[in-house]
């Protein structure tokens, strides 16, 4: 990422470290964009920790700086042959993972089957991990509770992409 903005000529400041660590890393000068991408929200151990994240992140912002979260929306179990996901497939690879929904928690079970090319023969490999069930209604509460002002909010093939901005301050 900074070798790629430095070629575009732009200002990215990147931190190696503990997302949960947002305040600490957020000096001066504040932040005008903080991005949590991808399914990286869901890895946080509850949605205490997600708040906090996110009322981190709203104080850190400079004025009228935003916050891009997305994360897959979990908050309706998926139920029966729907936890089966097909990720990717190759001819010599399929990836699929199986959802168990807790209360709290999804458990993600990743299933990689890989075909030696030498001998024809499949081996498969197994990870097991959880994620914290998160929903986009959460995200506007907590947005809303931190003082942003939500600007974009979508969900498409069960990705939520939600943006928030932090108020100008009020013109005297």
């Amino acid at each position: 990422l900074a070798h790629d903005a430095a070629a575009a000529g732009l200002s990215v400041r990147t931190v190696l470290g503990d997302m949960c660590d947002l305040a600490r890393h957020a000096s001066l000068p504040a932040p005008e964009l903080i991005v949590c991408a991808g399914d990286t929200l869901t890895h946080l151990a509850s949605l205490d920790e997600v708040a906090r994240l996110i009322h981190d992140a709203a104080k850190s912002l400079a004025s009228g700086g935003h916050l891009v979260l997305t994360f897959r929306d979990y908050s309706t179990a998926r139920v029966g042959p729907d936890r089966f996901i097909p990720v990717r497939s190759d001819a010599g690879r399929i990836f699929t993972c199986f959802l168990e929904f807790g209360p709290t928690h999804v458990t993600v079970h990743d299933l990689v089957h890989t075909r030696d090319a030498s001998s024809s023969a499949w081996s498969m490999s197994v990870s097991v991990f959880e994620k914290v069930r998160i929903s986009p209604a959460f995200v506007r509460a907590q947005f809303f509770s931190a003082g942003l002002t939500l600007v974009h909010d979508d969900l498409t093939a069960g990705l939520a992409t939600i943006v928030a901005r932090r108020q100008l301050p009020a013109s005297s």
